[in-house]
């Protein structure tokens, strides 16, 4: 959820146009290195090598690729940054969840227009160091590493390449965003007074959103001998999703309250 809350959020703000540049010159930076030109024109046996690299990437039946492939970063720009406003937003909690749904995940990348695993992951430690979230024990270790890319993926590297160069610009356009529309981070002292309702069995009362219960959530999915002392609990998943829905409700409960005495203190 909040990673697709990241697309809306690209989308309304035009931060395409707003990277696009920086996005564009680190490609072709990376493409003209001389090593990475030489396996790039191997593919037009055609081409005048002679030419200027510049020149001859202006030409429309040579540059499409180049083109496409800058599709493929400008693409690849927009899941890193749904993938940190997912951890900006939800803390440790999207970390467990990444690696729930995606680990140990497949070497081979089924589309250029994401990532490879190898690089999101990455992508998200270093955005996890700069806003303060925890990495869980193993999480870079959990994931399969892909296979080294060929000669014939040298767009593609260009591509990957050029997210790389864009990943501080992007950290600090989420942290910007979430202080500018006042997202909280998620604090341990929130956790661990979610936690310990938990450790009771009964709902939290008092928790402030929704981050907070999920990722005391998951510190209960991940800590096998909590509940250990209740023998009569039979199924832990069962009962741990109870409490999270049973401690949404209550929230919600109490945000709509709190929503409502503030309509009616307002003047008029």
């Amino acid at each position: 959820a909040g990673h697709e809350f990241g697309h809306s959020v690209w989308a309304v703000r035009n931060l395409s146009k707003l990277f696009r540049p920086t996005i564009t010159e680190s490609f072709f930076d990376y493409l003209m290195e001389d090593e990475h030109w030489k396996i790039f024109v191997q593919s037009y046996p055609e081409a005048d090598t002679s030419q200027d690299p510049a020149e001859l990437l202006s030409d429309a039946s040579f540059g499409q690729r180049t083109w496409e492939a800058q599709r493929w970063a400008i693409n690849q720009c927009e899941e890193v940054f749904c993938d940190l406003i997912g951890l900006r937003v939800f803390g440790e909690s999207y970390l467990h969840a990444f690696a729930y749904v995606l680990a140990p995940g497949n070497h081979r990348r089924g589309s250029y227009f994401y990532p490879s695993l190898e690089d999101r992951v990455s992508h998200l430690v270093d955005a996890a160091e700069r806003f303060s979230i925890s990495v869980p024990s193993g999480f870079r270790d959990a994931f399969v590493p892909r296979d080294p890319a060929d000669s014939t993926e040298i767009l593609l590297a260009a591509a990957d390449q050029a997210v790389r160069s864009s990943l501080e610009d992007i950290i600090e356009e989420v942290d910007r965003l979430g202080k500018e529309s006042s997202v909280p981070q998620v604090t341990q002292e929130e956790v661990d007074a979610s936690l310990s309702a938990f450790k009771l069995l009964v709902p939290d009362n008092d928790a402030s959103s929704l981050p907070q219960l999920i990722n005391a959530g998951w510190r209960v999915e991940n800590d096998e001998d909590m509940w250990s002392d209740y023998t009569s609990i039979k199924d832990r998943k069962q009962v741990l999703n109870q409490l999270l829905l049973k401690s949404a409700q209550v929230l919600e409960f109490n945000l709509r309250v709190e929503e409502g005495n503030q309509g009616h203190d307002s003047p008029g």
